[in-house]
């Protein structure tokens, strides 16, 4: 009830008063018309929300990947050369070949930019990845490692014998049947990794009264996400198919979402298999007093299913969310963006 309540209150707050200013500042940024133009007359929409944050975005992405390292780590003293060195090396490897950071970073400037904050993860997957591929003409020896390998799975097995000559230790010669292999083989892998990624503005969730992201009741991360994915992140199946499925997989009534993709609320192909149905998924983050000291221990707490069903619950040390903010308002955790300031100059001009 504690989590339902507050997932509750963050999401009226996001949808109703956070999401419609975002959605306004969306439609300046793209000089959608205001509504108020008369048949007959001028219908130009002046674009100085846009041209604004055209100029901003080079510098930004400028100070952060203008040089051959995004991050540096500098040592404290000689002993620590060899270890700063590494670290830079690593952490540069992980933001730059293993993620695609550029592409994120300007996701998550370009939101804060045109919509008060940009919003970003960084997390520890370990999701179960599986791959398929077709393998034909194994040897015996190479079909035994595969069948002894507890991650591989074969399938549609086929064998096919070739007769060869061989010899015999006492060198008479003999012919024999050797098999030959052909399979589908299928690899379940869970590899963990590092993971950074940008996230749009209307699926971070926070409380009102949160003042930054480490004065917060409540935080969390929602989504709907397929059966497959959830599945992968290690839910059993069938917990998964109790939950409910969703009709679409947009955030209803959050007119933020509906202004980026408005294609996205029409029914599409309405896939039915199983694996693809789409589920909500919320990972939330908030403290609750679970063993009675009276001290509120922060928790890692996801649910599932429009009824909130609880999924996982675990003390954490940390939340994984990060923002950006252009403006930011003291003790407040919304501050401004540049389309806020840039709003009413356009409007006059288009005037």
């Amino acid at each position: 009830s504690i989590v339902a309540g507050e997932i509750d209150d963050a999401q009226a707050y996001i949808d109703d008063v956070i999401s419609p200013e975002r959605a306004e500042a969306g439609q300046y940024y793209k000089g959608e018309p205001f509504g108020n133009e008369e048949e007959g007359r001028s219908q130009v929409v002046s674009m100085d929300v846009r041209d604004t944050v055209q100029a901003i975005m080079p510098s930004i992405m400028r100070v952060f990947f203008g040089s051959s390292t995004v991050v540096e780590y500098a040592p404290n003293g000689p002993e620590d050369v060899e270890n700063a060195e590494q670290a830079t090396d690593y952490v540069n490897y992980w933001l730059t070949r293993d993620n695609d950071l550029f592409s994120h970073s300007y996701a998550w400037f370009k939101d804060a930019l045109v919509r008060k904050n940009g919003f970003g993860k960084v997390w520890w997957d370990e999701s179960e990845t599986i791959k398929t591929y077709e393998i034909e003409e194994m040897d015996e020896n190479a079909y035994m490692v595969l069948m002894s390998d507890p991650e591989v799975e074969l399938r549609e097995v086929e064998v096919e014998y070739s007769e060869t000559e061989m010899l015999t230790p006492e060198g008479i010669a003999t012919v024999v049947q050797l098999p030959s292999y052909s399979a589908t083989v299928v690899r379940k892998m869970k590899e963990g990794r590092l993971n950074i990624a940008a996230l749009p503005p209307e699926e971070l969730l926070i409380d009102r009264r949160a003042k930054s992201m480490d004065d917060f009741e409540f935080i969390g991360h929602r989504r709907y996400m397929t059966v497959s994915e959830l599945v992968q992140l290690g839910y059993e199946q069938d917990e998964i198919e109790n939950l409910g499925f969703e009709t679409q997989d947009d955030f209803e009534g959050n007119q933020e979402t509906f202004d980026r993709n408005p294609q996205a609320s029409i029914l599409g192909a309405g896939r039915k298999d199983l694996a693809s149905r789409k589920v909500l998924y919320i990972e939330g983050y908030l403290y609750v007093d679970m063993d009675g000291d009276g001290i509120a221990e922060l928790r890692k707490v996801c649910v599932g299913g429009s009824a909130y069903k609880l999924l996982h619950n675990e003390a954490v040390d940390d939340h994984p969310f990060f923002n950006f903010c252009p403006d930011p308002e003291p003790h407040t955790f919304f501050g401004m963006s540049i389309a806020d300031v840039v709003m009413d100059i356009q409007r006059i001009k288009s005037s």
